[in-house]
């Protein structure tokens, strides 16, 4: 979260980046590292920012903390993604924010100032007067923590020490005993030049004293809003957690209670299935006796006309039987008939031969 912080801040505060952003936002996003930066990321450290940066900025970016519904769609819209959802919130964040310039603090423009009139002094004054400690405005905590300022040593002011008076050198003085002005004006210059280099360098190592101690106080500022972050972060993590407990909960619920239901019509439709089964089950099994009933009956039947048939079979066989002998006993008689009366046509035949012949018919025809 620091280095977004950082880079919103930049972006806020610096007219250069905001024409860059404006011209190209998306490459001016990537340059910077931030090529998948969202809509909720940007509102997410802008109302960290609101709650940490200056007065003015702090007001520009007050929306971000109060959420009264001036702020721009966060999800992205139709066909957009979610890097136009961030150009979207940017693009409103520095229209909400001050001018660059106004966005300063009063410590950060009388920085240059301070350290010029500094080094003027250090070089037109002999004995230069220790310079005022350099204080940035303290940022205001947010209102939900605050959180102990850091203890910064007291910097212990360098005592200015007088211009060292060089004695006179033996080569300064004539050979008859008297002092040459020249070289003591030359030597007195030669000090008066060691006494600034020296107090130069210690104008400089408070200076870097100073920044060390703003160094300081900017890392137990990123610190704090670091940890603020991070607790923010936690308290929404905690927060979502709950929601999707509370959420599963409900789902788990409504899911018990569409079960049931579904158990209850489950048994329902089975208890009705098992009625209906039943019922087939009964109408086959009364089919089925009939069935075998029909079928006994069919056997009966069967057996009763095969009987029959043996009956007319052997009642036809035993006909037939009497037939054939009686057709054969008239056989017999015709035979006996026919022999009969061949014998009586060749008594004729000879009757008729002998008559032919004029002979006396036989006594014994």
């Amino acid at each position: 979260m620091a280095n977004i912080l950082e880079f919103l801040r930049g972006l806020l505060t610096s007219a250069d980046d905001q024409a860059r952003f404006d011209s190209d936002p998306e490459s001016y996003l990537s340059s910077h590292g931030f090529p998948d930066l969202s809509g909720e990321d940007v509102t997410e450290a802008m109302s960290v920012l609101a709650r940490t940066s200056p007065a003015e900025l702090s007001e520009g970016l007050s929306c971000y903390v109060d959420n009264n519904g001036s702020l721009p769609p966060v999800r992205p819209q139709i066909n957009e993604t979610e890097i136009d959802a961030a150009i979207r919130q940017l693009r409103f964040a520095i229209s909400q924010a001050p001018p660059p310039e106004a966005a300063k603090t009063p410590a950060m423009l009388e920085a240059p100032a301070q350290a010029a009139k500094a080094a003027e002094r250090a070089n037109a004054e002999p004995e230069p007067e220790p310079e005022p400690q350099l204080e940035l405005e303290p940022e205001p905590e947010p209102a939900s923590a605050q959180e102990p300022e850091p203890e910064v040593e007291p910097k212990a002011e360098p005592q200015t020490r007088e211009p060292e008076r060089v004695p006179v050198s033996a080569h300064s003085e004539s050979k008859a005993g008297a002092i040459d002005p020249y070289a003591a004006f030359g030597e007195e210059i030669a000090s008066i030049v060691r006494h600034a280099g020296e107090q130069m360098r210690e104008v400089l190592q408070r200076a870097d004293e100073q920044s060390a101690a703003i160094l300081r106080e900017a890392d137990d500022e990123a610190t704090r809003v670091r940890t603020k972050a991070a607790t923010d972060a936690n308290s929404v993590r905690a927060a979502a957690e709950e929601q999707a407990k509370s959420a599963r909960a409900a789902a788990d619920e409504q899911a018990s209670v569409v079960r049931e239901a579904a158990e209850a019509d489950a048994r329902t439709m089975r208890e009705t299935a098992t009625q209906e089964a039943d019922s087939v089950l009964q109408a086959a099994t009364s089919a089925r006796e009939e069935a075998d009933t029909m079928l006994a009956e069919s056997r009966t039947a069967q057996e009763e006309s095969q009987r029959r048939a043996s009956d007319l079979i052997a009642g036809a066989e035993r006909e037939s039987a009497e037939m054939l002998a009686d057709a054969r006993r008239r056989r017999d008689s015709v035979r006996e008939a026919e022999q009969e009366l061949r014998k009586r046509l060749e008594g004729l035949a000879s009757v008729v031969q002998a008559l032919d012949q004029g002979s006396v018919v036989p006594d014994d025809i």
